[in-house]
C-alpha cells in the first residue's frame, strides 16, 4: 500500500510486519520516532504477541535483546550515535553468539562534544564486530531492508544492522509501498520451514567419520577423538596432517598454473608494489557512497 509517510513510521510499520515478540527500547535522537511506533503498536494491540521492554540504557536494550534472542525469541531495538558505541560490547556478544537480533541505527554524528546531523562514524565504528550492516538509500529501501534483515539474520544467524540516515530519512516524509501482511508472511514461511531444518538436532546414534584419506587430507582430522594425542590417517599415527603429496612438498606447478601466474605479477606490475586508488588512472577510480547521498553525489574523479 502506497503512504505518505515519514521515514521513521515505515520502518515502525515494516518491523512490526515481521512480527517480533520482543522489543527493547531506550530513546535516543534521531531514531526515536521508530520504537515509539512500534511501542503505540503494541499498545493499541495492532501488534499481537509482543513484550515492549522499556530498559535504563542502550546496553541494557541489547543485553535484554540478548537473553531473548539466546531462548528463541525474534528480538529488534534501535539507537543511534553514542548510543551505538554504548552497546559495542553487547554488539560483539550478540555476534558472536550469533543470535538474529535485528537493530535499526538512525546514522548520527559522535558527538565532539555533541553533535545531533548525520553522520556515519556510528555504524562505522563497528564495522568489524562481526554482524551484517544494510544502509539504505531512501525510505523505501529502508522499510525493506528491515522485512529482509530478519530473514537474513535467521538464515546466516548473524545479527543484522539496517542503518538510515538520521533526520535526512528518519525524518523526512516520503511515498513509501508497506507491503501487506500476507506479502510478509509469504516470505518469512519459506524461511522458517529452512530455520527449522537447519535447527534439527543431530543423530546421536550416528556412526563416526571413517578413518580414510579423504579426511585425511582435512585440517579437521586432528578434532577426531581415536583416544591418543595424535592424529590417525589410514589407521597409521602421524604427527602432521600433510598427507598429499607423500612426501610432504607442494608439487611444481602445472603448465596452466603457471601461465595463471604470470599474467597475474604482468597485471601486479602495472601498479607497483600496492594496488592504490592513486596508481589507477582517472578513469578507472571509483569512490564509495553511503545512505542517502549515494545518488546524489555526483562529479568527476579526484584528483592526486
Amino acid at each position: 500500500m502506497l503512504k505518505q509517510i515519514e521515514g521513521s513510521q515505515g520502518v515502525a510499520e515494516a518491523v512490526a510486519l515481521c512480527r517480533p515478540q520482543v522489543i527493547c527500547a531506550y530513546p535516543i535522537t534521531p531514531q526515536t520516532h521508530i520504537v515509539e511506533g512500534i511501542g503505540a503498536m503494541v499498545k493499541a494491540g495492532t501488534l499481537k504477541n509482543c513484550e515492549f521492554i522499556n530498559v535504563e540504557s542502550e546496553f541494557a536494550a541489547l543485553s535484554v535483546a540478548i537473553g531473548a534472542s539466546a531462548v528463541g525469541a525474534r528480538a529488534y531495538t534501535a539507537t543511534a550515535s553514542q548510543g551505538l558505541l554504548f552497546m559495542a560490547e553487547a554488539v560483539y556478544n550478540a555476534a558472536g553468539l550469533g543470535l538474529p537480533i535485528v537493530m535499526t541505527i538512525g546514522n548520527r554524528a559522535i558527538g565532539a562534544p555533541i553533535n545531533i546531523w548525520n553522520d556515519h562514524s556510528d555504524s562505522m565504528a563497528l564495522k568489524d564486530a562481526g554482524l551484517i550492516q544494510l544502509h539504505a538509500e531512501t525510505n523505501q529501501e529502508a522499510a525493506d531492508l528491515h522485512i529482509q534483515a530478519f530473514r537474513l539474520a535467521e538464515m546466516l544467524s548473524c545479527p543484522v544492522m539496517v542503518c538510515m540516515d538520521g533526520f535526512i530519512l528518519t525524518h523526512a516524509f516520503e511515498r513509501v509501498d508497506i507491503p501487506t501482511q500476507e506479502q510478509v508472511d509469504e516470505l518469512e514461511g519459506g524461511q522458517r520451514s529452512q530455520v527449522e531444518t537447519g535447527s534439527d538436532p543431530s543423530d546421536p546414534e550416528r556412526a563416526p567419520p571413517p578413518v580414510t584419506g579423504a579426511i585425511g587430507r582435512s585440517y579437521n582430522q586432528i578434532y577426531y577423538d581415536r583416544g591418543d594425542r595424535l592424529a590417525r590417517i589410514d589407521g597409521e599415527p602421524m604427527t602432521s596432517l600433510i598427507t598429499f603429496p607423500a612426501n610432504g612438498r607442494i608439487p611444481e606447478l602445472t603448465p596452466e598454473g603457471a601461465r595463471r601466474k604470470r599474467e597475474y605479477h604482468d597485471f601486479r606490475s602495472r601498479f607497483g608494489a600496492f594496488d592504490h586508488p592513486e596508481l589507477r588512472p582517472l578513469a578507472e577510480r571509483c569512490i564509495v557512497f553511503y545512505g542517502s547521498s549515494s545518488a546524489s553525489v555526483m562529479g568527476p574523479p579526484m584528483t592526486p
